[in-house]
């Protein structure tokens, strides 16, 4: 099973990155493979819907590593009460890339993070809007790190109730990707003919 997890921070050395690669070593640690993308360093280009474009030397191999995943964790911070524009670029990708499967009935744990007591926006946001032509399935089992400052020191985080409602919401979007698996295998899906999520 492979978990792919999303740093949607634009900003180098973030706290965001922090917490996915702290995410990233714990879903290695239950014995899964579990990959990083970097949004920050692999950047893509501002979607543009051209056919032809330096934009797919990037977008290509980045697409490959997420459609051969069973679940993801995005990990956002909350900019002016929004997710990142990393993830909705992402997403714009996404559901007008060649395969309409990348990210399709596959499960996504949230994860908000601020540096103050925020950070619940973006999960309502992502909730509402990212699964839309992505078909993502957005795990009931959420991550909210207000303070994250406080709560990640030195990679780890020490906070009990957080580290605890961490390790949970993995276990679950384990579950539900295992879950979700025959739904993916099965011939009922047609994202050819429905892809629009309407």
């Amino acid at each position: 099973m492979k978990i792919v997890v999303v740093s949607g921070s634009m900003r180098d050395k973030s706290q965001s990155y922090s917490v996915a690669e702290y995410l990233q070593k714990r879903l290695a640690g239950m014995e899964l493979d579990a990959d990083l993308v970097d949004l920050n360093k692999q950047r893509l280009p501002l979607f543009d819907d051209s056919d032809t474009g330096e934009w797919q030397k990037i977008w290509e191999p980045m697409e490959e590593v997420l459609a051969k995943a069973d679940g993801f964790v995005f990990v956002t911070p909350e900019w002016d009460g929004m997710f990142s524009a990393g993830l909705h670029n992402l997403f714009n990708y996404v559901a007008s890339g060649s395969d309409k499967n990348t990210m399709a009935h596959k499960p996504v744990m949230l994860v908000g993070v601020s540096s103050g007591m925020g950070g619940a926006y973006p999960l309502a946001q992502l909730r509402m809007t990212g699964p839309k032509n992505t078909h993502f399935v957005v795990s009931p089992e959420n991550l909210r790190i207000a303070q994250v400052k406080e709560v990640l020191v030195d990679g780890e985080i020490v906070v009990d109730g957080v580290r605890e409602r961490a390790e949970y919401s993995l276990k679950v979007l384990i579950e539900y990707a295992k879950a979700l698996k025959p739904i993916r295998e099965s011939d009922i899906l047609d994202l050819k003919k429905f892809g629009s999520g309407q």
